[in-house]
């Protein structure tokens, strides 16, 4: 098995098809379940407990794109001087520089796939920890305002800003509008 194919049938599928799983919507039992079985992909130990899985397929597939993109550079150096060359020899050359350009796509494919994976995993952890702070201070909010009712003092009640935060205050006016003159 080639080096290539082993990177577009053992790097890919796994990262393509985790990011789609943790893309579609879903509801949030689902969602976390998903988020705990790509955390254990991801952070799946690899020689020991050195490495992660995630870490190492993102420097392995880095690898893999630098030494496609050298490859890539020289061949165009090569293809320089094609014009001396027979039919034969100019095919050979850019079916070399057909294939080198197909494994700079696959390893480019792999590696974006596997560091956004990563960042999107951490995000949707990030997103899922949000939501439960909200909830229970959402919880909290509404315990306080039943003991604050129990006690027969009435809650405050929230209101929508009027103003900009900043005290109605802007920075910068922007641009006239038509039909109003700008002061001087």
């Amino acid at each position: 098995m080639s080096a290539w194919r082993a990177v577009a049938h053992f790097a890919i599928p796994p990262a393509l098809v985790l990011t789609v799983l943790l893309i579609l919507p879903t509801p949030a039992v689902v969602q976390r379940g998903l988020l705990i079985f790509t955390k254990k992909v991801l952070f799946f130990n690899v020689a020991g407990h050195a490495f992660k899985l995630v870490h190492v397929m993102i420097a392995l597939t880095a690898i893999a794109l630098t030494g496609c993109a050298i490859h890539v550079h020289k061949l165009k150096s090569e293809l320089a001087g094609m014009d001396m060359l027979t039919p034969n020899q100019r095919m050979g050359l850019l079916g070399r520089k057909w294939r080198e350009e197909r494994n700079f796509w696959i390893a480019a494919l792999a590696f974006l796939l596997w560091a956004m994976l990563h960042r999107f995993y951490s995000l949707l952890i990030e997103h899922v920890s949000i939501k439960d702070r909200v909830k229970t201070l959402t919880t909290e909010l509404s315990q306080v305002r039943a003991l604050l009712l129990h006690q027969g003092v009435a809650p405050p009640v929230y209101q929508e800003p009027t103003a900009p935060p900043d005290g109605g205050k802007q920075a910068d006016a922007g641009p006239v509008q038509r039909g109003k003159k700008k002061a001087t």
